[in-house]
Formats: C-alpha cells, structure tokens, sequence
C-alpha cells in the first residue's frame, strides 16, 4: 500500500546489495518476506497476514511465476549475501478501461536494513520498468495519512496527493485514512 521507509538524501549505502527480480524456485523467500511485512506493518499495506498465511503453496508459486513474466505485475527485490531483505511491486488491471494504469501495492525494508535508501533505489527500478511500457499513463498508491515519510518519498518521486478515502483502511478496531496519490507519466 505504501514505501515503509525510504531513505533519499545523504543515505549510506552497502554495494553488496544487489537490485532485479528473483527466480520462480525462491517462492518460499517471497512468501516468508511478504508474510514478515505485513506483521512488522501491517498498515502499510491493504492485505492482512492472517488471509496472506493461509495461500496454498501452489498460489505462492504462481504468483511469483506471474510477477517473473511481468504481464499482470512486476517486482524489484533487494539481496543482500543472496537473501532477500526488501521488496516493491506494482500491478497492472486487465480491464480495458484501467489498463493504462499501474498500482504500486507496497514496498517493505527489514527493519535493520532501513534508511540505507534501498526502497529508494527499489523505487527507481521499478519506476524505470513501468515507464518502459509505453502503454502505462499514471502510476497511483495509497497511503496512510499519518504514515509521513511514506507520503513525504511519493512526493519526492513526483506523485501528488489527489484525494483522502476516510476509514479505508482498518486493522483491528483502529481506522486509518488513506491518500489516494498518483504520478502522470505521459
């Protein structure tokens, strides 16, 4: 749903992580660094951990096939000694009518990799991939109104907040608003 923390002025930075897309058999990472993000914040993103724990093998599987073909989404990790430490994905609607736009549902740092400015070169990549797919217009997010630095990177990227859906977002019995932001590329 949003960037968790990025770092993108002054950050230090370790040349042993490496940046792309990661094979079909590393389904288990995936879904091990997918499941660690949504307990360490689970506001930053629309899905929940109890719903995500319960997915069959099997749809752990393809979605990570699905994100390597990069037809309905893509995702850049972030390695470091080969084990994966951070994530962003963005998604693409098949309705013809939304085509044009891509989603970014969320991107997550370890805690102990944070403010190295890892989402930050994530971001780019990613960035870099949609705008390479010529039929991409806009790319739009979502994020919490409180979650500061998450909105504050956005707008460093260029993305405009447009719109506030009060209570979108709930997670027990705590309410969160969430910006509705996008960034119009062509």
């Amino acid at each position: 749903m949003s960037l968790v923390i990025l770092c993108y002025n002054n950050c230090m930075t370790d040349t042993s992580i490496e940046y792309g897309s990661i094979a079909p058999n590393r389904w288990e990472e995936y879904r091990d660094l997918w499941l660690e993000a949504l307990k360490e914040t689970p506001e930053a993103f629309a899905a929940d951990y109890e719903t995500q724990s319960k997915i069959s093998d099997t749809t752990w599987k393809e979605r990570l096939q699905s994100v390597v073909k990069e037809e309905d989404a893509m995702m850049v990790f972030a390695k470091q000694n080969n084990k994966l430490i951070a994530m962003i994905g963005a998604y693409f609607d098949d309705n013809p009518k939304f085509q044009h736009i891509a989603t970014i549902w969320g991107a997550y740092v370890k805690p102990e990799f944070r403010k190295q400015g890892i989402a930050t070169r994530m971001a780019n990549i990613l960035f870099d991939k949609i705008g390479d797919r010529k039929e991409i217009r806009k790319i739009k997010t979502y994020s919490i109104t409180n979650g500061h630095l998450a909105v504050n990177v956005y707008q460093h990227f260029g993305f405009d907040i447009i719109g506030i859906s009060k209570q979108e977002l709930r997670i027990g019995e705590v309410y969160f608003d969430v910006y509705i932001m996008e960034k119009t590329l062509r």
